[in-house]
């Protein structure tokens, strides 16, 4: 069983993040994904998200090709 991981800011969840995971997901037999706290996108890119960090976890859960969502990962 082939398994694989994607994290991003998805501070400005699109369509473009969709297909993302979609090919992604077409990559593997599961797909982990991951987000990154609104501290560590403001930290690192300087920007304020879109979105909070809570509202870009329920938009992810919302994605079929998701088959587990990981805790938010450290920016590198």
């Amino acid at each position: 069983m082939k398994k694989g991981l994607l994290d991003g800011c998805f501070y400005g969840y699109h369509w473009g993040h969709c297909h993302a995971i979609y090919q992604a997901s077409k990559l593997c037999d599961e797909l982990y994904v991951s987000t990154h706290t609104n501290e560590e996108i403001i930290k690192y890119k300087n920007k304020t998200p879109t979105y909070s960090y809570n509202d870009r976890i329920f938009m992810l859960e919302q994605n079929k090709y998701i088959t587990k969502l990981l805790p938010a990962t450290p920016y590198i």
